[in-house]
Order: C-alpha cells, then structure tokens, then sequence
C-alpha cells in the first residue's frame, strides 16, 4: 500500500498545474479503480481482497494510527490509563494492524524460501 501508484492524490496533484488537469485526474482515477467497485478483485494483500484502488479505502487517520501502533509496541499508550482503560477501539486497530504485519513477514519468508530452493 505504500507503492507509488496508490498514492492517487499525490499523483494527481502532480498534474494540476496543467491545462488538461481534468483529463489527467480522469485517467489516474480510472487506471487505479479510484472511487470505483469492481466485480472482480483488484488487488489482493494477503488474503484480504480490494475491488477499488487503495485510495478509496485509506482512512484520513492512517498515518496517525501506524504512528501510535509504533509507540504501543514500545510500549507508550496512546491515552492516559492502563491497557485495560485503552478504548476497545484503538486495540482492535492495533491488533489489526499487528494481523497485517505478521501476513506480510509470513508471505515474505515464503517467498525467499521458494528462492533459495529453486
């Protein structure tokens, strides 16, 4: 999620000093799946399934969030309190977040494995 190509508003923002700007966002938002929800899927990370670009499902928060989740596995709390006295939600998205992380390590150490026996 952090390839290039998902960072739609960005890319677009790279075209707005042009004349054709409409166009140019049109076409990003198109070759992406922007805004739009597909039949098939579009993407897979993992086993979770995207049928529209990344874009479309980025919380505004997000970086916040992985912020705070690096300082949880450190062990600073994002709000005052014991583990217990954390809102429930702010677990789950650690704990989401942490799910995320241990599927990518596991399809990355199944990948070099399948390199090093070839």
């Amino acid at each position: 999620m952090v390839d290039d190509k998902f960072k739609c508003d960005e890319r677009i923002e790279e075209y707005a000093k042009r004349t054709n700007y409409e166009h140019a966002k049109t076409l990003v938002q198109k070759s992406n799946g922007c805004g739009i929800i597909f039949d098939e899927v579009k993407y897979e990370v993992g086993s979770i399934r995207y049928h529209s670009c990344f874009c479309t499902y980025r919380h505004p928060y997000f970086n916040n969030f992985l912020f705070l989740f690096k300082n949880y596995q450190r062990g600073i709390l994002p709000f005052k309190g014991s583990l217990m006295e954390q809102p429930a939600y702010i677990i789950d998205i650690f704990n989401l977040i942490e799910n995320l992380k241990i599927e990518h390590e596991d399809a990355e150490q199944a990948r070099q494995s399948k390199r090093n026996n070839k």
